[in-house]
């Protein structure tokens, strides 16, 4: 978690030396999603000058949520949020024109 500062994340190809992804302030989680999965981290993260940054442990994190409830629930509300973002912001990556007769993945056939 940030704690003060910015944080920049990359995007992590095999070798390293990724773009940007973006960049990430003061209350911001990161790893989460692979926190929670055990899965291999997607981003490289590079602390800006000034940043402070809490780490808790995998073991630690999971035996924190089995032990509270109202953590567990405010995970969940930090995932959707990510997956919620991530989906509008690949939206906005797609053209906004169809093929003529296409009314999108919400309509009726």
């Amino acid at each position: 978690m940030v704690e003060e500062g910015s944080v920049k994340l990359h995007l992590s190809p095999p070798g390293g030396g990724g773009p940007e992804f973006e960049t990430v302030g003061a209350g911001a989680v990161m790893g989460l999603a692979e926190t929670m999965t055990g899965g291999d981290h997607k981003l490289t993260a590079e602390a800006m000058d000034g940043a402070r940054i809490s780490y808790i442990d995998r073991a630690s994190f999971m035996e924190g949520l089995q032990k509270n409830h109202e953590l567990s629930l405010q995970i969940v509300h930090l995932l959707s949020e990510d997956l919620h973002n991530l989906y509008h912001r690949f939206l906005s990556m797609l053209p906004t024109t169809r093929p003529s007769g296409d009314q999108g993945p919400n309509s009726l056939h």
